[in-house]
């Protein structure tokens, strides 16, 4: 029973961290665009 809970434990953590590298990479990404758009509107 303590297993299963520290792998679980473990398996959401992953998750979590992906989740967020996923995020952070797609706000840097999004931020890059934005200003690439105001460059050209200018």
């Amino acid at each position: 029973m303590d297993n299963l809970l520290l792998v679980s434990i473990l398996g959401f953590v992953i998750l979590f961290g992906l989740t967020l590298l996923i995020v952070e990479e797609f706000t840097i990404e999004r931020r890059a665009i934005l200003a690439e758009y105001r460059r050209r509107r200018k």
